[in-house]
């Protein structure tokens, strides 16, 4: 079967070896991926991760040393990108779905970073992805500002709700559509986001999508 596969940072493969997350690479029945960052070439076995579907199967964690003092929080080391730091305290037990003063989560963070080992790692411990922040944005809203297609199709195959309105009632395609990203539209046109809706002031993706021809096209060309 096709799927995608990858093994994590402070987990193992079946031989005991421990990997970083390597990111997604496509393989079929060969049963081999490739160990980008650090080199190495791993056997797939039952305790690598498999993603596919959008499932995902973890392995056996390593035991890490982290900061206890519960000071130093899950969305605090997400804010500084320190996603090593943010799957040790997953290991250990620490909620995912928090948030900081600013009501961010670290899938929040990952989405502004367009982090997607980090991301990997949020879901599979279940983070909430239709978390809202303090102005209503979801992580789907972040990422489709940046156009982080990668990132915004995670989201998707997690059921990430694809016209989760924000306080103001502008939804993930009104972002991507105000800031000219052609192809986070397509793909959220393409999962189901409706571009006549509507924001709170009746303004719809296509109003958002003012002096830009490509984007309008294709709204337009939408049922």
């Amino acid at each position: 079967m096709l799927g995608e596969r990858l093994c994590p940072r402070g987990w193992t493969t079946g031989a005991g070896t421990a990997v970083d997350f390597v990111g997604i690479e496509s393989v079929g029945e060969s049963n081999v991926m490739a160990g980008r960052s650090i080199g190495v070439r791993v056997g797939m076995t039952k305790r690598c991760v498999l993603m596919a579907l959008g499932s995902v199967v973890l392995a056996t964690p390593v035991r890490a040393q982290i900061d206890t003092s519960g000071l130093y929080t899950i969305p605090m080391a997400a804010s500084r990108d320190k996603t090593d730091d943010v799957i040790r305290m997953l290991q250990a037990g620490k909620l995912p779905s928090g948030t900081d003063d600013a009501g961010e989560t670290a899938l929040h963070y990952a989405a502004q970073f367009g982090d997607i080992r980090m991301m990997q790692a949020l879901l599979y411990y279940k983070a909430s992805v239709d978390a809202r922040d303090q102005f209503g944005d979801t992580p789907l809203h972040w990422a489709a500002q940046r156009g982080d297609t990668a990132s915004m199709q995670m989201l998707l195959d997690a059921k990430a709700t694809v016209d989760a309105p924000n306080k103001q009632g502008i939804t993930p395609l009104m972002m991507a559509a105000k800031a000219g990203q052609l192809a986070a539209v397509r793909l959220l046109v393409k999962s189901g986001a409706d571009p006549h809706r509507g924001d709170f002031t009746g303004r719809d993706s296509i109003g958002w999508a003012q002096g830009k021809p490509g984007i309008l096209q294709l709204l337009r060309a939408a049922n």
